[in-house]
């Protein structure tokens, strides 16, 4: 783990010891943050890195699954790991739960949370003010940590965290009509094209094209916007089950990628051999697998066209996270099983084009 911590500061020229101070030169790229909050953090500098291996899991409690899946991250050489929001469930004080987590990823692994709907306001089983408190910021975020931040690994890529459908701190992060959030996310994905900067991860809880137990709770208008921007791979907890989704785009044939339907020509690329083209279309997973019980999969559900493969409590049921390998020509992924009873894998790559 220490080469590893010696890695990302090196990448973002910041320390990564809690309650240490941290400086770095200002972004070539900047977006403009929601008024409220502040700005977490100081922004990473666009410095070159070559590569960067990240986790990422929703859904965790405090079970035996969840010691397995937090065992596997520890073993997985990640660098950051998201944690997608449904963190302790009804363990608490929070503080328990962060050294719970500590206690088997060690210190040194970022752990960058978001709210899900079990840390929103009113939820009853911890806050995300308290999560943010003892699992902090370690990567020069910019934004509201734990709503809406974003934050680059050098021009390798930029991971832009949200909390859509979600009240925090008295305010509702609904993205759509224009509002100050739809127009945060959009500045926060062109900042980064415009940039240069190779790879667009979104990450939130709530999910939405799925075969699983929820519709969605992203509303049309997010779902569009991060189907038109053609941001790289969009990741989910919420739902607890594993799924991957074909390669997704508007053009000939497809005005929309329309929620609670299956249009085929909304589909670039199957992803049936798990190998996809970068910018042509985002990739959504979702990996609420980390720890609680299952959700059943449902192969009638109308927007089944879209999804590729799948594990639910009726299907090949498995726990894990997913693991993240990124290079300036590719991004390689990975479902980690941690549990017995079923051998569920996936496997997907994204090429760029070379130079």
């Amino acid at each position: 783990m220490t080469s590893s911590r010696h890695k990302i500061a090196a990448l973002l020229g910041m320390c990564l010891v809690v309650g240490a101070a941290c400086t770095s030169q200002a972004p070539t790229a900047t977006v403009t943050a929601s008024p409220s909050p502040a700005p977490t953090g100081t922004p990473a500098a666009p410095t070159f890195a070559a590569s960067l291996v990240f986790t990422a899991a929703g859904d965790y409690g405090w079970t035996d699954r969840t010691t397995a899946t937090l065992e596997g991250i520890s073993r997985s050489g990640s660098e950051v790991h998201l944690a997608l929001g449904d963190l302790s469930y009804s363990k608490k004080p929070e503080v328990e739960w962060c050294a719970y987590v500590r206690g088997i990823v060690g210190e040194e692994l970022p752990i960058q949370v978001v709210a899900g709907n079990h840390e929103e306001d009113g939820a009853g089983d911890g806050h995300i003010s308290r999560f943010r408190e003892c699992l902090p910021d370690r990567m020069g975020s910019t934004g509201a940590y734990g709503a809406e931040y974003y934050f680059e690994v050098g021009q390798l890529a930029r991971f832009i965290i949200i909390a859509p459908d979600l009240t925090i701190d008295g305010k509702h992060y609904f993205y759509g009509e224009s509002n100050e959030h739809e127009d945060w996310l959009t500045d926060a994905i062109d900042g980064a094209h415009d940039a240069g900067i190779q790879w667009v991860i979104v990450g939130m809880h709530k999910s939405c094209l799925s075969v699983g137990e929820y519709y969605c709770n992203l509303y049309q208008e997010l779902l569009t916007l991060l189907v038109e921007k053609k941001v790289d791979l969009v990741l989910h907890g919420h739902d607890h089950v594993y799924q991957r989704s074909r390669q997704l785009s508007e053009g000939s044939g497809c005005a929309a990628v329309v929620i609670d339907e299956f249009d085929r020509d909304c589909v670039t690329e199957e992803g049936e051999d798990g190998v996809y083209a970068k910018d042509k279309g985002p990739i959504f997973v979702t990996v609420g697998t980390a720890g609680v019980d299952l959700y059943p999969i449902h192969r009638d559900d109308p927007e089944a066209g879209y999804i590729a493969t799948f594990s639910g409590r009726n299907s090949d049921p498995r726990w894990g996270f997913l693991k993240v390998e990124i290079a300036l020509d590719e991004l390689r992924a990975e479902f980690v099983g941690v549990t017995s009873g079923s051998e569920f894998t996936d496997s997907f790559r994204i090429r760029a084009d070379p130079p």
